[in-house]
């Protein structure tokens, strides 16, 4: 039995049919494909001239339906009217490797012979169905047939191989398939790889050192060359190291070391015969000045805690003789007087490991220090000298050594070395078992825990622990009384930056005040005329030309130097037939207020012109003080109060912003409006990964998953990190290909690094560390998110006394190290994870800590993703959309107005009725199809000014005294659950929220008709950014906005009536509604 033939798999994505909304002219196809007959294969050869790529051409017949007045947006409602569309898609195809300046001919021969046998092998499959894969390729023209104009000419374009299906999807042929190459060792295989030898005895042997071919040391040695050290072994006056490449170094002469020449040498000399005879000469008798100190040692080693420890053996210069010395027999004077022996008539095998029993050796500690038969022998360590191992500097000179220890020290030596002098030798957390026999005598071994070296020339004494005790108690009531001032001091500085951060925000805002709008200088648009406010940074001098030019550099919160995402000025220039009517006298630092300037682009930059004309004029506030115009009586309307403090507020920015050098950009949020800044000392928000948003600055805690080094182009380095949050509102960049096992690819951001941190933290960025990185910036690129960070700063960053990004190791047994595997290995099993962007038990994020929003954290945030409507047609799940901070109800009331959806209400029967929901504004539509949101209306008539009337026709109001703009539009409203609902915006609850409306004008003049049309567009797409959020990559965020409503019946317009009755439609009025940005 044969068993049937598993199907190819394909390795083209899920795809959907191209569609005519996704040909836009410079747009990136999505995941798509088009399937028809190929009509048209362009060429025989693929290189038409000698400088042309070699490609393959063919064309593809397509009919769309689409509507009449189609227009690529989801805000204009489409007719029911559609029609056949006939479009000619010219697909080419490039090869990947092709390089027209590489000097291998072979590769590019390769790619000829590969465009030929594609154009051979289309030209057969003429006018059959094929089906093309187009993800990803680019829209590059669109032009009319030459014919009639009837035939849409598409041209797209790809780079590298593409599959084609053919006879119905059974078959598959690639065209343009990448030339495998050969594949060599890469460099730093060869020049970087240790030489280590085999060793050639068995582990547990013994072996001499490895030497590489040329005879010198190897650089590594396997860890079984060395073999496991003797703790047990008494050690020597030579070094018991013998695989040590170390050359041992010289040991420094101790302090009770005397010259040859000197009369101890015949002393010295005179003991070692009698150790050789096997006595020991009478030791000289202490002195009463002694008994004091042994007093203290007393109260030492009653106060001191007994307990077993690891005994570690410390060993003065001599040990080795003068254990040999102790251990011979005493004089028995001591067993007369009924006291135990200061050391065991035995000799002890293993001296490091003797543990001195208490009850034996408490009553020794009081009598050996009086008894002028055991004075106490004071020695110095040698600090080189290392208790913990067997390195070369254990050795010391033989000669010092012997010397040392069979010298008695007579008296007068003993009096001259106070007991301060002497060289601690234990750790005050690991006390010796017996502290007088630790002092008094070197042959017990003292037991201490990494001890560092301590210096003869500068030695310390022994503390009682009763001392010490007092002296830990004053350091830690010390430290708790600072830790106390500092944390107060930290939270008023946080409070007060807190504080200062609302005031920055508030100021990145536009102003509306006076009948007007101050707009802030990153929102300024070209070709527009504005009013604005802005710090001056540099004036220029004043030239002349057909008028007097004199120029000023502004800045605001949202655009000035310190700031990284927006770190230019803004150049005004200001032309007058006098130059008596220029501000020569402002100077840095003032504020400057204009108004009517007209905004332009040059050079790529936001430049602004204030000509001399009659609505253009300007103030300036001196020293933070004085008011000072051009001329009061052209300031219409003038100055109020709001305007002044707005002046007022800009000057203490500035000023605060000079005393703390760091400027802005040290602190920022999940949210591009916090990134200026006044002070280094607020932290950022801690996000995760699937709260980036573009074009923002964060610190990242993530862990590397993927590490990949270019060396040849930049960046440096990129990793692919992760943090266990998945992103689903944007695509996520992956350049090279990289998928980790069981993790999904939306969990997987690319980072890259331009600047490559010191050699010391760079293993902290290796693979599997979790890190911490500063600064860490979000960008769209081709459509597609991905992450940078550069250790470095910039030029300007460093002149205002910025510092280097830090990159920081996170210890795995961190509380963020721990969340971070926890929800990467529930990725792995498939969980969702519920990340705080989407976590409905957490509190929402509010973006403005300075507003009045408090209950905003009680609202319920919803936990489903969004799907926005393109304008292509297609839909992209959004981000977790965030409850709006900048437009909400007043009723916020959590027992008096619940919140409802949408569902609630149109189950509900009784209407009219008030509800408070959650929804995000899908479309705004005007009243009428040829009108605008902003209608013309009739405060006598009640009614909008129909079919362009230019006054109220019904009252014959040519004066226009009853006449006014007012806000008048439709919108479609959208619930978390997908319900609709058509809601009306109009009237004086739309006017309590949305911008102020310039007044009615009767005026005739062309100018001033068009002045006030250019501002009502002005003020149309306001509203588009109030209501359905601010164009990201073209597309609007469209927040959720916490609402009241008040719902009725409308007759639903011509519509049949059904048993003598008209349809009722339910329909939402919006009120009740503010504005924090007013």
């Amino acid at each position: 039995m044969t068993l049937p033939k598993r199907p190819r798999r394909s390795s083209t994505p899920k795809t959907i049919p191209l569609d005519h909304s996704h040909l836009v002219v410079g747009s990136t196809l999505p995941a798509t494909h088009i399937k028809g007959r190929i009509s048209i294969v362009w060429g025989k050869n693929a290189s038409i001239s000698q400088g042309d790529i070699p490609k393959v051409s063919f064309s593809i017949n397509h009919k769309y339906i689409t509507p009449i007045g189609y227009q690529p947006n989801d805000y204009i409602l489409p007719t029911e009217k559609e029609r056949i569309e006939k479009y000619e898609i010219k697909i080419s195809i490039y090869h990947s490797q092709y390089n027209p300046n590489s000097q291998v001919d072979k590769l590019k021969n390769d790619v000829q012979n590969l465009s030929e046998e594609g154009y051979d092998w289309l030209i057969s499959l003429s006018k059959k169905q094929v089906s093309v894969d187009t993800t990803g390729m680019e829209v590059i023209k669109q032009t009319k047939g030459p014919d009639n104009g009837d035939v849409y000419i598409i041209e797209i374009q790809a780079i590298g191989e593409r599959e084609i299906e053919y006879d119905e999807g059974r078959k598959f042929k690639k065209l343009m398939p990448e030339i495998p190459l050969p594949s060599y060792a890469p460099e730093w295989f060869t020049s970087s790889a240790p030489t280590v030898s085999s060793p050639v005895h068995p582990t547990s042997q013994r072996q001499p050192l490895d030497t590489s071919n040329k005879g010198e040391s190897s650089r590594l040695k396997p860890l079984t060359s060395f073999p496991p050290p003797d703790l047990t072994r008494v050690p020597s006056r030579s070094s018991t190291s013998s695989h040590s490449s170390i050359p041992p170094r010289p040991t420094k002469r101790p302090s009770t070391e005397e010259e040859e020449d000197r009369p101890g040498d015949k002393r010295v000399r005179g003991i070692e015969k009698g150790k050789e005879a096997g006595r020991i000469d009478e030791l000289p008798a202490v002195n009463k000045g002694q008994v004091k100190e042994a007093q203290i040692v007393k109260d030492v080693q009653k106060e001191t805690k007994k307990g077993p420890g690891t005994a570690v053996q410390l060993r003065p210069p001599g040990y080795q003789a003068l254990i040999n010395t102790v251990t011979s027999s005493v004089d028995p004077k001591g067993k007369e007087k009924g006291r135990p022996s200061l050391i065991e008539p035995h000799v002890i095998a293993n001296p490091a490991a003797a543990i001195i029993d208490e009850q034996d050796r408490s009553e020794t500690v009081e009598q050996s220090a009086t008894d002028p038969e055991f004075p106490i022998i004071l020695h110095h360590i040698n600090p080189q000298t290392s208790p913990k191992n067997n390195l070369p500097n254990a050795s010391a000179d033989t000669s010092q050594s012997i010397h040392t220890a069979n010298n008695p020290i007579p008296t007068e030596h003993i009096h001259s070395t106070p007991f301060k002098a002497m060289t601690p030798f234990r750790s005050p957390s690991i006390t010796p078992s017996n502290p007088a026999q630790a002092i008094s005598s070197p042959s017990y071994p003292s037991r201490r825990q990494s001890i560092p070296a301590v210096s003869q020339s500068s030695p310390m004494a022994f503390t009682p622990r009763a001392e010490r005790e007092r002296l830990v108690d004053a350091r830690r009531q010390a430290e708790e009384q600072r830790r106390g001032e500092v944390q107060a001091a930290q939270a008023e500085s946080s409070g007060t930056a807190q504080a200062r951060l609302a005031d920055v925000q508030r100021l990145e805002r536009p102003l509306f005040t006076n009948g007007m709008e101050y707009t802030p200088l990153r929102y300024l648009v070209s070709g527009s005329i504005c009013n604005m406010m802005g710090v001056v940074v540099a004036t220029k001098a004043v030239t002349k030309s057909f008028d007097y030019l004199m120029s000023v550099i502004l800045c605001d919160p949202t655009r000035h130097a310190g700031d990284p995402s927006a770190n230019e000025e803004l150049v005004v220039s200001i032309f007058r037939t006098r130059q008596s009517d220029l501000p020569t006298n402002v100077s840095p630092g003032s504020v400057m207020l204009f108004r009517g300037l007209k905004i332009s682009m040059f050079g790529g930059k936001t430049k602004a012109q204030a000509f001399s004309t009659s609505n253009n004029t300007w103030v300036y506030l001196e020293h933070g003080k004085e008011i000072k115009y051009e001329n009061q009586s052209l300031m219409n309307p003038p100055l109020n109060r709001m305007e002044v403090d707005r002046m007022v507020d800009l000057f203490i920015w500035y000023k605060d912003l000079h005393q703390h050098p760091y400027g802005a950009g040290t602190f920022g949020s999940d949210t591009p409006s916090r990134r200026s800044s006044l002070t280094p000392g607020v932290p950022r928000d801690a996000i995760t990964l699937s709260q980036v948003t573009p074009a923002i600055f964060f610190d990242a805690v993530v862990k590397v998953m993927h590490v990949v080094r270019n060396n040849l182009r930049k960046p440096d380095m990129e990793l692919y990190v992760s943090d266990g949050t998945t992103c689903t509102a944007y695509q996520l960049r992956n350049f090279h290909n990289i998928q980790i096992q069981g993790l999904p690819n939306e969990a997987l951001f690319i980072l890259a690094i331009h600047d490559l941190p010191p050699a010391n933290e760079l293993p902290s960025l290796g693979l599997g560390n979790i890190v911490r990185l500063e600064n860490v910036r979000s960008k769209l690129y081709k459509g597609a998110l991905e992450l940078s960070w550069s250790e470095l700063p910039t030029s300007d960053q460093v002149l205002q006394g910025w510092r280097r990004r830090k990159c920081t190791l996170i210890d795995k047994d961190d509380e963020r190290a721990r969340v971070i595997e926890r929800r990467i290995r529930a990725l792995k099993r498939g969980e969702t994870v519920d990340s705080p962007a989407v976590n409905t038990d957490q509190p929402i994020l509010v973006d403005d800590p300075h507003d009045s929003l408090s209950t905003a954290h009680q609202i319920h945030q919803p936990n489903v993703n969004v799907h926005s409507t393109l304008h292509h047609g297609t839909t992209r799940t959004d981000q977790p959309s965030r409850i709006a901070t900048h437009l909400q109800t007043i009723h916020t009331d959590p027992i008096e107005h619940p919140l409802s959806t949408i569902g609630d209400i149109l189950n509900n029967s009784t209407i009219p009725n008030k509800y408070r929901i959650i929804a995000q504004i899908k479309s705004i539509v005007s009243r009428f199809p040829s009108d605008s949101i902003i209608q013309a209306y009739c405060t006598h008539c009640k009614s909008s000014l129909k079919n362009g009337w230019t006054w109220c026709q019904s009252c014959n109001d040519t004066d226009g005294e009853h006449s006014e703009w007012r806000y008048r539009f439709f919108i479609i409203l959208k619930d978390e659950k997908g319900d609709e609902l058509a809601g009306l915006v109009a009237d004086d609850e739309a006017a309590e929220f949305l911008p102020p409306l310039p007044p009615w004008s009767s005026s005739t003049n062309p100018n001033d008709l068009r002045k006030s049309e250019r501002r009502r567009i002005e003020l149309i797409g306001q509203v588009y950014n109030i209501l359905q959020g601010a164009k990201m990559d073209g597309v609007r965020t469209k927040p959720y906005i916490d609402m009241s409503l008040e719902v009725y019946h409308i007759l639903k317009p011509n519509a049949e009536p059904e048993n003598g009755e008209k349809e009722k439609v339910v329909v939402a009025r919006m009120f009740g509604m503010k504005s924090v940005t007013q």
